[in-house]
């Protein structure tokens, strides 16, 4: 399914309007060693960025 969507977006831009949008892939799903399930989405991803990113001030200090 991702490379359906990926061959999509890699199309021209006056092809993409002719050709219909493919669903895109669904969310990456981890399952921890809790058995929790964690999806991964921009709003996760943006809350690493922000961790890492107070980690490196943080060691830095």
């Amino acid at each position: 399914m991702q490379d359906v969507y990926d061959a999509w977006w890699r199309l021209p831009r006056d092809e993409r309007g002719g050709v219909p949008k493919t669903p895109g892939p669904p969310s990456a799903r981890y399952t921890d060693v809790d058995g929790a399930l964690w999806i991964i989405d921009d709003r996760f991803l943006a809350l690493l960025d922000d961790l890492m990113q107070r980690l490196e001030k943080w060691l830095n200090e």
